[in-house]
């Protein structure tokens, strides 16, 4: 997911604007820091312990095609990644 962003690309590696990679890494530091506070263990484990309910109204307002993103490019690749390189 660092590569994409920064070669510019999002999680669905479409290009993105410098404002928005900002965002992205900003949000990906977040998501490092609840790791950081996480137990050890699985990454499930670890993903269950990570409270990410207020971030899909930030992400997707009511749009359901755009939840269904963020649980599949957030919530799912950005901790898995986060998990990987701690």
């Amino acid at each position: 997911m660092r590569d994409a962003l920064a070669r510019g690309l999002n999680f669905a590696k479409q290009p993105i604007t410098d404002e928005e990679r900002a965002g992205y890494e900003s949000d990906l530091r977040l998501i490092e820091s609840y790791l950081t506070d996480a137990p050890g263990g699985t990454l499930d484990e670890v993903r269950k312990s990570i409270d990410l309910t207020t971030w899909p109204d930030r992400f997707a307002g009511n749009s359901q095609l755009k939840r269904s993103l963020f649980a599949n490019y957030v919530a799912g690749t950005a901790v898995a990644s986060a998990y990987r390189a701690r």
